[in-house]
């Protein structure tokens, strides 16, 4: 039998002891499938007041602060800064992007991980139809559009046109508004004096080139609501960077649309 060198030796019989020893030892992936399928969830630091909810998409988690909600991932981050001061202090690192932004407030997060269109603000109409009746509802003969009238309409005459001829006194108890899309969820607008044939179209404050995103209104009140859509996805709520919703009285004195009521719009 051939004689190792007792360094030689040496040095197999201490693997083989490393190697016994390393059977024995508890593994880090040891335990059961269930325990490993269960990790530790540390949730994020939140603004103060922020309250979370069951989203009703699989998933989503609803987030709301103040007049404010976000609809996003599990565990999310977001931070506000009112004043210069942030909340929480120490987490803006962590929220790098401005969702919403105006003179009072600050709101950041990411971007990546909000479901729909973005930060949605809460909305509820202050204003109802029936607190500004139009005067009695004319039922005289339908003047036709006098083009002539507005500087703008002569691009829109088809439309116009073919709007008062299907629809008759519709708004503000003696006009006719006729609406036409302009695009993808895009609306323009035009107002016609049914008595005398008026159109009132560049004067429209909301009618740009954009357009709008939704009308409501009735022939028996002056009260005008656009943007209506904004609110559809959920009821109550509507997108900080899309149209917003307002509320609009036309004034039969000096002929023109006064603002009642809109949300506030973001800061560029």
């Amino acid at each position: 039998m051939l004689a190792l060198p007792l360094s030689r030796f040496a040095y197999l019989l201490a693997g083989l002891v490393s190697m016994l020893a390393a059977c024995g030892r508890p593994s880090p992936h040891d335990g059961s499938r269930e325990e490993q399928a269960t990790p530790v969830e540390v949730g994020p630091t939140l603004p103060q007041g922020t309250v979370v909810e069951v989203g009703e998409d699989s998933g989503s988690v609803v987030y709301r602060y103040g007049d404010f909600r976000l609809d996003g991932a599990k565990g999310m981050r977001f931070c506000v800064i009112r004043n210069d001061i942030a909340d929480p202090p120490d987490a803006l690192w962590a929220c790098p992007d401005t969702l919403f932004a105006d003179s009072t407030l600050i709101l950041m997060g990411h971007q990546g991980v909000l479901n729909y269109e973005g930060v949605f603000k809460r909305y509820e109409p202050q204003y109802h139809p029936a607190e500004f009746p139009a005067d009695a509802l004319y039922h005289g003969p339908l003047a036709d559009p006098d083009l002539r009238t507005d500087a703008n309409a002569r691009h829109f005459k088809t439309r116009i046109r073919e709007g008062c001829e299907e629809e008759g006194v519709n708004f503000g108890g003696h006009y006719t508004i006729t609406e036409w899309g302009c695009g993808h969820v895009c609306q323009l607008m035009a107002l016609v004096d049914r008595k005398d044939g008026h159109v009132y179209l560049s004067d429209i404050p909301f009618d740009t080139l954009d357009g709008h995103h939704g009308l409501a209104f009735n022939p028996t009140s002056y009260l005008l609501e656009v943007n209506t859509a904004a609110t559809d996805r959920i009821p109550g709520y509507s997108v900080v960077y899309w149209r917003k919703p307002a509320t609009y009285l036309w004034n039969e004195g000096d002929r023109r649309f006064t603002l009642l009521q809109t949300m506030r719009w973001p800061r560029k």
